[in-house]
C-alpha cells in the first residue's frame, strides 16, 4: 500500500496491491469494482486518513487498485 498527499491538497492517491489467487482456497477473493468507495483509517479505527473511489484497476498476477 502507498498513499500520498496532504489535507491541504485537492487530490490524494491511494494504491493497493492485492493478491489474486482464485485457485488458493486459503485466500478469500475480493470483489472491488470501479467507483466503489474506499476508506483508510489510522490503527485506532477512528481517525480517517483517506476517502475516495476506485478509479483504475490493473489485471496481473495481483490486482492493483488506484483511488
Amino acid at each position: 500500500m502507498s498513499w500520498g498527499g496532504s489535507k491541504t491538497e485537492v487530490a490524494r492517491k491511494l494504491e493497493l496491491h492485492i493478491v489474486n489467487a482464485p485457485l488458493d482456497k486459503n485466500i478469500t477473493p475480493l470483489t472491488i469494482n470501479l467507483a466503489d468507495p474506499v476508506y483508510l483509517f489510522e490503527d485506532d479505527g477512528k481517525t480517517e486518513l483517506f476517502r475516495g473511489f476506485v478509479v483504475e484497476r490493473e489485471a496481473s498476477s495481483s490486482q492493483i487498485y488506484r483511488w
